[in-house]
Order: C-alpha cells, then structure tokens, then sequence
C-alpha cells in the first residue's frame, strides 16, 4: 500500500523527516508532489528523503555500525542533511559528514557530491576508485561520467538515472524496486532502460 503526503506544503516533508523510520517502506515514487507546489528548500528536503531510501535499497559488500553519509561541496541539498543525522537504517546509525576537497572519503558509504562541485567532478569521482561508495549527484551528466545515482527533474518531478555497471563494479547491489523506478538504467556503458515522459514512475 502506498501512502502519499496529505499535501505538497513544507509542512508536510518536514513531518516525512521526522517519521523516516515510517517512511523506509514507500517506494520513492509515492513520496513526491509536483515542484511546481513547491519552494526550493522543500525540494531540498525531500531530496534528502530520497537519500535516505537510496541507502534503503543498497546493499554495501561489508556490514557496518554506522552509515556514513558523506558530502562534498554546497548547495541546498547539503544544508538539510543535518535532518537525518542519527537516523536508523537496517540497524544502522546514519552520520552525517560534510567534508573538504582534501579529507579522506575512505571512510563513507554514500556521497553526496554539490552542484558546486560540477567543474570538479571527474577529480571528485577519481578519488574514490574502486571504493564501494554510494555517489549521488544533481550534475548533469553526473551518472555518465562514472556516478551511481544521478538525479533530475523530467514532468517537473524527481527522477533518477542509475549507473549499474558502476554500482556493481565497486561491489554494491542495488534492488530490483529501485531499478524499476529509474528512468534510465546504464550497464556496460549502454542504457539497458529508458522510460518516456509520459510513462507512469508508480508500478
């Protein structure tokens, strides 16, 4: 059964927020309302709810305590991250990192790379080689040049593009559900499924 917010209104995706451990069955598809309803910040914060289920749906090749979701970079997304710190996730405790262009990035399973970050990009993923780390990006382009999950509007809505072939050769399995939302898949450079605009995101 999907559950849909009651409204499109700011309130409305602060109270997703707060009730994330109630919110991890939804698929992503139910829990967005048109931006055209929405200020920028609440596109922000129900972004950061997409992250969220983007962990949801991934399984990392090594178990571990604490959920390190890094970020690199500024933009409207990383300034409502903090709302998730210590979330739990599958047992997990999730932390919050912002980081600098000089720290480590060893230490974190998903990161979130800033629209800031754009005339970066390829230094930014380089450093992460083979590290099983969930990358996550509004650049254009983002999944193209080797990134995870790159998200999108398409119908004045979020969507996601997901690279598999990247996914899968730094170890990380993603679900089936997650795939099927998609509106592009990529696996061996090639894009394996495509949805129109015009297709229904909801299964």
């Amino acid at each position: 059964m999907l559950i849909k917010p009651a409204s499109p209104g700011r309130t409305t995706k602060m109270r997703l927020l707060r009730q994330l451990p109630l919110a991890i069955p939804l698929l992503l598809a139910a829990l967005q309302p048109p931006l055209a309803y929405a200020e920028e910040r609440d596109e922000a914060l129900l972004t950061a709810v997409y992250l969220y289920n983007f962990a949801q749906f991934t399984t990392w090749p090594t178990p571990f305590q604490t959920l390190h979701l890094c970020s690199l970079g500024t933009d409207q997304v990383t300034e409502v991250l903090p709302h998730l710190e210590g979330r739990t996730l599958r047992g997990s405790e999730l932390a919050i990192t912002p980081l600098t262009p000089e720290e480590p990035l060893d230490h974190c399973q998903m990161l979130y790379i800033a629209t800031s970050e754009e005339a970066q990009l390829a230094d930014r993923l380089l450093r992460l080689q083979q590290q099983p780390t969930l990358t996550i990006s509004q650049i254009s382009g983002f999944a193209a040049q080797g990134g995870i999950i790159e998200l999108h509007r398409q119908q004045k809505r979020i969507r996601f593009i997901i690279n598999l072939q990247q996914a899968r050769s730094v170890g990380l399995e993603v679900s089936a559900t997650l795939l099927r939302l998609a509106t592009q898949v990529i696996l061996e450079k090639r894009v394996i499924l495509e949805k129109s605009e015009k297709e229904p995101q909801e299964p």
